[in-house]
Formats: structure tokens, C-alpha cells, sequence
């Protein structure tokens, strides 16, 4: 992971360098919202981001991120009275936002926040994509194996399938402990499964969790923008999201 965020870092300095960047947004709801970032945000400083992406500065906003090592929620508040940041915002993690317009706009009408960022995939000077693993760490203090709960995201600005049922082709999304990868059917139904069954997304909307990964969930898709809770039963586990696994480019 750490070797990812470093190639990463330096392709973001490139990308700056060079112009090439480009707008996403993420659409944060009244009330409740679980989200991610689809780029490399240009500026991943929480306060920047929101604020200037479009949250109302009149009104206190909690962004959160879940520490998986130590199973614990760290918050930041913006707004009228910002508080001490202690995270940024980084392509691959889920975070849950607390946002409440009281007397505002209902939960089906978000509030786009929208950011620049390097563009969909941090491609290098040869157009190459970036395939991105997603570090699963689990919980590191538990003193024994288990895997943990850990809230991810989409790390493109376009949809992949989990797996070879969404849309055919490609290798879709894979997990790896460093010596061997898995595909996402064989971490979930294989033996010594990885991944729990099924993972989770939150309908800000319908103010409900609903299901992601396999047939029979209401997704087959990683989506960009939304934030999975992803339960492993193993630690120190990648989640690779390829580039062109059920890329569709646009028209």
C-alpha cells in the first residue's frame, strides 16, 4: 500500500505539472452519507474539499474515517466551528458523513461536492492506467488473525464488476495477502474464505444499508463515489480493483 500511495504521490505531482486533471464530485445527502473519493483529490484536505466542493459553511459537517487497525471512528468537523484535522482524503477509503440541513433540502436532493483530482485511473505519460489495491489491514490489536471490518471505495470515476457474472470479461476485482491472489467468488465462497458475503452500501435516499458483490445482491459493481463495508477474516489483506475490468468508455 505504501508503495501504491508513493507512486501515486508522484504521478499526482506529474499530472499537476502537466494540467491534466479533471472534476469529480461526490454526493453528499442530508443527514446521513457514506462516500469516497473517485480521484486523487488535487487538495485532500477535508475543510478545503467540502468547503470549497460546496458544503454550506453555516453548518457543522462530521467526516469521518473507520481505522481499521484499531477498530475505531476518527471524526473531523467543518464548518462554524472547524476542528483539528487528523486525516486526508484518499483514493480507496469510505467515508461517513454527517451533514444535516435542518429544514434544507430532503435526503433525495444531495449536495454535489465537487473536486479536481488527477484523472480517472492516474494514467503515466504513456496512457498507461493504474490498477489499485485497497489495503485491508484488519484489526491489528485483536492479537490474532481474524480480519476486521473496514469501510472502503471506488477507486475510478467509472464502474467495475466484483466479478465475471457483471459484465464478462476482464480479471474484476481480486484480493491478495501478498502471496497469493484470489478472485472475489474464491475469497467469498472458496475454502478458507478471505471475505465475508455480502459486502454493504448505504441508500442515503432510503436511509438503509443495501447489499453489493454477487448475483442476488442489489449490486454487481464497485461504483464510484459510494463507500463499501467490507468484513475480512483474515489481516493484511489488498483488494486489487482493476482498470478495464467493465470499463465503458464514454460516449
Amino acid at each position: 500500500m505504501k508503495g501504491l500511495m508513493l507512486v501515486l504521490a508522484l504521478l499526482l505531482m506529474a499530472s499537476v505539472a502537466q494540467g491534466a486533471t479533471q472534476t469529480a464530485k461526490m454526493d453528499v445527502y442530508n443527514d446521513h452519507s457514506f462516500i469516497g473519493p473517485p480521484i486523487v483529490p488535487i487538495d485532500p484536505d477535508p475543510r478545503n474539499l467540502f468547503l470549497n466542493g460546496g458544503i454550506d459553511p453555516d453548518v457543522d459537517c462530521l467526516i469521518s474515517r473507520y481505522d481499521a487497525t484499531s477498530s475505531s471512528w476518527i471524526g473531523w468537523y467543518i464548518g462554524p466551528a472547524p476542528g483539528q484535522g487528523t486525516f486526508n482524503i484518499l483514493l480507496g477509503e469510505g467515508y461517513w458523513v454527517d451533514y444535516t440541513v435542518y429544514g434544507g433540502s430532503p435526503p433525495s436532493n444531495p449536495t454535489a461536492v465537487a473536486y479536481a483530482g488527477v484523472l480517472d485511473g492516474v494514467p503515466d505519460v504513456g496512457g498507461t492506467m493504474t490498477d489499485m489495491w485497497i489495503s485491508l489491514p484488519g484489526d491489528q490489536l485483536d492479537g490474532i488473525d481474524a480480519g476486521g471490518q473496514h469501510f472502503i471505495s471506488c477507486p475510478f470515476n467509472h464502474q467495475v464488476g466484483f466479478n465475471k457474472v457483471a459484465l464478462g470479461d476482464g480479471l474484476n476485482v481480486q484480493l491478495t495477502d501478498g502471496n497469493t491472489v484470489r478472485s472475489f467468488f474464491d475469497a467469498v465462497y472458496g475454502a478458507s474464505p478471505w471475505l465475508a458475503w455480502p459486502l454493504y452500501y448505504y441508500n442515503s435516499p432510503l436511509a438503509s444499508w443495501e447489499t453489493a458483490g454477487e448475483d442476488l445482491c442489489n449490486e454487481l459493481f464497485v461504483n464510484p463515489g459510494r463507500c463499501y463495508w467490507v468484513t475480512t477474516f483474515k489481516d493484511n489483506l489488498a483488494m486489487i480493483v482493476p482498470w478495464a475490468a467493465g470499463y465503458i468508455p464514454p460516449p
